[in-house]
């Protein structure tokens, strides 16, 4: 189906046009925060993925909602294309520009706006950190005096906390509390004609610090998550935080057992350790977790094929360390059910041969050392019954066998260069996010073809399965128009709020069939 406003078109974009969009811009934000400078422009076309963007005519740098506001006012009067842009830790091509346009930065909105100690939100503009989220949440404190945290799993400290509660980001499941996305209260959008909504309370008059879900009537702000900027801009999220209990401990678990039989015992204890509601969060490692563990000497290469192929992070918290100790018991129990052994830091240190110290495990969740032994990073995930992963893997080894040949006898590129990951199941295990990775040289293009073509194989594979994708990422696009009627709805929401589609053109097929692979 084709829509009415889904013209093929470029935009208009002339060199008077522009001058006029640009002096315009300068009048509303200052001319420091608007530039043109192909050496700017240059830096917001790629990522980390196989897609491609094409430069922006201008980047602004907004530091307010109003000014955000004042941006897609002077977009909607000249019909101009608008990409919004977090922290920029994407791995996904949704955040850039395909018909150039305005590139909306919005790295100066950075601060915690309020906490609210007894309602337990916290309120933020878009660009802040997780690891910013952290350092202002213990500084306050609530319920006996423990200190309050966000459902954040451990992720990258400077990813984009926005990023991972309305796009449904990187490590997009919180473990024992659900969903990123069921843990907004409030949030703020500009709407591509300039205008300012808010969801959830904060939509009703004076009503806006009820620290509840949502707001009047039909709740519409799902209609908003995991847009990837293609209905608005958000300029400000509100977001549950919990009481941190006062006592936790990491462990790390190792499957007796090797191959499909090691991650089916994994997975069992996923479902052991998350129906009794013990663990704070739960990640399933692989390989390529390995690769930030080593010290900068060693070649990822020549060890990957001793690093156990299937590990599990779990985080254990008590409000006692009796509390703990009795969580700690239980715990030992159903890992020996399920053939798993406590691992340590030396055991670990045995197996793969190289020295490491206590803090080696913490690189995995910072952004210190990017995970890109060949250049670039993709990965492609979605939400999954636990008990169904094994099945899915072994589709997925089949598709990275087919177009990757292994470089050395001993490694397959698919054990050195994927993974798999299984992220903290939503609450009692009823779900879980399945994510695959995989890296290649960009400056190679058959590999840049066959990275295209893999992700492809992966959509359609994980489709089929009944995957159901978290967010739109290369590979998934063309594949949306399959999911019919819903399909529809989407298309005409977009249509709605954006008749003139300005906003973000092209993050997904909006009724044409556009596939970002056909350029």
């Amino acid at each position: 189906m084709v829509h009415a406003y889904k013209q093929t078109y470029e935009y208009g974009l002339t060199v008077e046009t522009l001058a006029e969009v640009r002096d315009k811009l300068v009048e509303a934000l200052g001319a420091e925060w608007v530039s043109d400078d192909p050496a700017i422009l240059t830096c917001y076309f790629r990522d980390f993925t196989a897609r491609v963007g094409k430069w922006p005519n201008l980047v602004v740098l907004p530091s307010t909602t109003e000014e955000v506001q004042a941006v897609m006012r002077i977009a909607h009067e000249h019909k101009i294309p608008v990409v919004p842009y977090s922290t920029g830790f994407n791995h996904g091509g949704t955040a850039l520009p395909q018909w150039g346009g305005i590139l909306v930065d919005l790295k100066r909105m950075d601060k915690v706006l309020a906490v609210d100690e007894e309602g337990m939100t916290m309120t933020l503009q878009a660009y802040i950190g997780n690891a910013r989220v952290y350092t202002v949440a213990n500084e306050y404190l609530a319920l006996e005096g423990l200190p309050l945290k966000p459902a954040i799993p451990m992720t990258m400290g400077s990813a984009s906390t926005l990023c991972k509660y309305v796009s449904r980001g990187f490590s997009g499941i919180a473990g024992k509390h659900g969903g990123h996305s069921e843990n907004i209260v409030n949030m703020t959008w500009v709407l591509p004609d300039g205008e300012i909504v808010k969801f959830g309370p904060g939509s009703f008059p004076n009503v806006g610090d009820v620290p509840v879900q949502f707001g009047p009537g039909p709740d519409i702000s799902g209609m908003f998550i995991s847009a990837d900027g293609m209905m608005g801009i958000c300029t400000e999220i509100t977001i549950k935080l919990f009481p941190e209990q006062a006592h936790e401990k990491m462990y790390y678990l190792i499957p007796n057992s090797q191959g499909i039989d090691a991650l089916k015992d994994c997975i069992d204890f996923f479902y052991e350790i998350s129906q009794q509601n013990l663990m704070l969060f739960i990640y399933k490692m692989c390989h390529t977790d390995a690769l930030v563990m080593l010290p900068e000497e060693y070649n990822p290469a020549d060890f990957m094929h001793m690093f156990p192929e299937h590990a599990l992070t779990l985080i254990l918290c008590g409000l006692t360390e009796e509390d703990l100790a009795l969580k700690e018991e239980l715990m030992l129990e159903m890992a020996e059910s399920c053939n798993l052994q406590l691992a340590n830091i030396e055991m670990l240190a045995q197996m793969i041969g190289v020295n490491m110290n206590k803090d080696m495990f913490k690189k995995i969740y910072q952004a210190g050392k990017v995970m890109k032994p060949k250049g670039s990073f993709q990965w492609i995930a979605g939400y999954y019954r636990l008990d169904r992963v094994p099945e899915l893997m072994e589709d997925y080894m089949k598709i990275v066998m087919r177009y990757w040949k292994p470089s050395d006898p001993k490694i397959s590129y698919a054990l050195a260069m994927s993974g798999t990951h299984i992220q903290g199941p939503l609450p009692f295990g009823r779900a879980t996010t399945i994510e695959f990775d995989f890296w290649w040289d960009p400056g190679n293009p058959e590999q840049v073809k066959r990275a295209i073509l893999t992700l492809k194989q992966m959509g359609e594979m994980m489709m089929d399965r009944g995957v159901m994708f978290a967010k739109n990422l290369v590979g998934t696009y063309e594949l949306l128009p399959r999911l019919g009627v819903y399909y529809d709805l989407v298309c005409r929401a977009k249509a709605m709020t954006d008749p003139l589609h300005i906003m973000h053109p092209d993050v997904m097929p909006v009724g044409d069939g556009y596939s970002p692979q056909s350029e």
